[in-house]
């Protein structure tokens, strides 16, 4: 059995997100080419750390603990609807994206 450990991701982590998010977007692109466009690499260095500092956003990482390396990456955002007067006052966490790697 592959344990893997889910923990906040790290400036560190970034290329082994960069591979899954690289991943995801050529999926991405093969199954939708009117909508996306290739691109290499999909996130940049400095887009992560930006995201790794923002507020209200959590990114995650599941990392695989006999073979090492990152297996998963999960990126969420919590937003906050307040005076809207369709909506009850409440906080929403939003995945952004979330992307997994065979063990």
């Amino acid at each position: 059995m592959n344990e893997v450990s889910i923990r906040r991701a790290i400036s560190s982590d970034y290329s082994g997100v960069s591979a899954l998010m690289d991943e995801l977007h050529r999926m991405h692109v093969e199954a939708r080419p009117d909508v996306y466009r290739p691109l290499q690499p999909r996130m940049s260095q400095q887009e992560f750390e930006d995201l790794l500092n923002a507020e209200h956003r959590y990114l995650y990482v599941a990392e695989a603990t006999e073979q090492g390396g990152i297996c998963g990456y999960v990126s969420a955002q919590l937003n906050k609807i307040q005076n809207v007067e369709l909506l009850m006052d409440r906080e929403v966490l939003y995945i952004n994206e979330i992307i997994t790697d065979q063990m």
